[in-house]
């Protein structure tokens, strides 16, 4: 039985014993559910990724922003300034 190995790729890769033989026109690939849309919606163009990249990393930025500011506030809540100003700060007289 001829071992047989995957070609066309930079190194050689067993596949189970048998000889899969793949050139660079058709290469072995496994497709994920969405790849092809992903590919032809995000990364087909380079400023389409290069918008992707940026939407994304503001978006990530807020949400960040919100959620630890949100557990800051959880944690500390009756100690910061904002929760005990009543306490201390009398009426509405401004200073001059």
């Amino acid at each position: 039985m001829a071992r047989m190995i995957l070609t066309g790729f930079v190194g050689t890769a067993p596949v189970e014993n048998y000889t899969v033989v793949q050139t660079i026109s058709s290469p072995l690939t496994v497709k994920m559910a969405g790849q092809t849309t992903l590919y032809n919606i995000l990364f087909r163009n380079n400023y389409t990724m290069l918008g992707a990249v940026f939407a994304g990393a503001f978006a990530f930025q807020i949400t960040w922003d919100l959620s630890t500011t949100r557990l800051w506030d959880n944690i500390n809540k009756g100690r910061q300034w904002k929760d005990i100003k009543a306490k201390y700060v009398e009426g509405g007289e401004d200073e001059e």
